[in-house]
């Protein structure tokens, strides 16, 4: 792991920032945390600018068709940046496994008529 600096830790925060401004607003939350994680990106090697970008093209592919997307500092944290695009998109909602919190409820729902029904 390679050791940040201040100067480093300055010129991450300009990423950051650079990142809330291409981000939607919606998507703006727990800048603290984002930060936190692009600090440990940049220590396991990567590129905040790569991050900064991906970010916003994962923003922009979900971009008006309302499913679930992730927490930008969990984006980076799993490191998706360094996924290919297409992976982030479900090709339906039923492939989105546990990712969708209406698919998972459903599972939940499911789940519990069958335990029902087998005490029956």
């Amino acid at each position: 792991m390679m050791e940040i600096t201040s100067a480093d830790r300055f010129e991450i925060r300009n990423f950051v920032s650079e990142l809330w401004q291409r981000i939607p607003p919606h998507a703006r939350c727990g800048r603290v945390a984002v930060a936190t994680e692009m600090i440990l990106a940049v220590q396991i090697g990567a590129d905040p600018a790569h991050i900064v970008k991906q970010a916003e093209a994962y923003y922009k592919s979900y971009d008006g068709k309302g499913d679930y997307r992730m927490k930008i500092a969990n984006f980076i944290s799993k490191g998706c940046y360094d996924d290919d695009p297409a992976a982030w998109m479900p090709k339906c909602r039923k492939d989105t496994g546990g990712m969708n919190p209406t698919g998972a409820l459903e599972r939940a729902r499911r789940q519990r008529l069958e335990y029902e029904a087998e005490q029956s």
